[in-house]
């Protein structure tokens, strides 16, 4: 005979996964079309023309993890930051030009207005816009060039990494996992430095108090002694023992090392977010264990929540 309670909070899972699922496509195309219109501002008010296709590409293509470790990865990234530091300054003449070309009108009329007062002396000045107009062109030109070059290079990054991924793959999770041991090891080492402290400081106390009443009393061994400030910090409003601190901070190792967004799962997974989750592999044994393990990490997010 099933759980009332169980069977409840297994429907109210199913309810917050199919609501999340349903919410994902929203919150991606509601982030894509951000970052482009962020991207197409930029360009818009510098004057400059926009490859709207290569502009959005550029953006994912030129994201590279928080901390780069691998060597030929980061050149790539230190080639399209000069590239784009090169462009920048063309764009900061570009802007110069284009206030130039607005003034140069007025600026010739009043340059041959003078060669006309003092009676034509000298040879006929000559207009200055045909040339900032044309120094413009050559700039312009020199812009989209470096958009281009800035393209090629993140071309070759991009089939850098699908050429290397299995190693670049294989070195990161190594590399996960060894943090990730480490950062157990080193909560360990705090567990039994913490243990350490507290027993020294009995032996303190007791020092100054043997052989009285008082010396035979211990303090109660509770996080930071139930004191409110650094309790409150962290959101917590009652005791709380430094054993489920320290076990706090171990899930929190675990959580790291499988760290990821819903989206970056769904990718990883090859599966596709736009589809509702109740119409994949809907009659196969595939499809019924996954929609349980969803509602399984449902009711786990419900039970422990963030």
């Amino acid at each position: 005979m099933s759980d009332p309670h169980t069977d409840v909070a297994e429907k109210v899972a199913e309810k917050v996964y199919e609501r999340e699922s349903i919410k994902l496509e929203g919150r991606l195309d509601a982030h894509a079309a951000k970052l482009r219109e962020n991207q197409i501002e930029t360009i818009d008010r510098a004057g400059l023309p926009a490859d709207l296709v290569a502009t959005e590409a550029n953006v994912w293509k030129r994201l590279t993890a928080g901390r780069n470790r691998w060597p030929e990865i980061a050149a790539f990234d230190e080639r399209v930051a000069e590239l784009e530091q090169r462009q920048a300054a063309v764009a900061d003449e570009l802007r110069e030009l284009r206030d130039r070309e607005l003034a140069a009108p007025a600026t010739d009329a009043e340059r041959l207005a003078a060669w006309h007062l003092e009676a034509e002396k000298g040879p006929r000045p000559e207009p200055e816009l045909p040339a900032v107009k044309e120094r413009i062109e050559q700039r312009q030109a020199d812009w989209e060039a470096f958009t281009r070059a800035t393209q090629q290079v993140l071309d070759e990054k991009a089939g850098f990494v699908a050429k290397h991924r299995g190693r670049l793959v294989t070195e990161a999770d190594d590399q996960t996992a060894e943090a990730h041991r480490r950062y157990l090891d080193l909560i360990d080492q705090a567990a039994e430095a913490r243990q350490d402290l507290f027993l020294k400081r009995r032996a303190a106390v007791w020092a100054r108090l043997y052989p009285s009443q008082e010396s035979a009393f211990d303090v109660a061994d509770t996080f930071a002694g139930g004191r409110a400030k650094p309790l409150k910090a962290m959101g917590v409003g009652a005791l709380v023992a430094a054993e489920r601190v320290l076990d706090a901070l171990k899930a929190d190792a675990d959580w790291l090392r499988e760290a990821a967004t819903a989206e970056q799962r769904f990718a990883m997974e090859g599966r596709d977010p736009r589809q509702p989750p109740s119409t994949v592999w809907d009659q196969t044994d595939e499809g019924q264990q996954w929609q349980r393990d969803e509602r399984q990490r449902a009711l786990d997010r419900l039970s422990n929540p963030q």
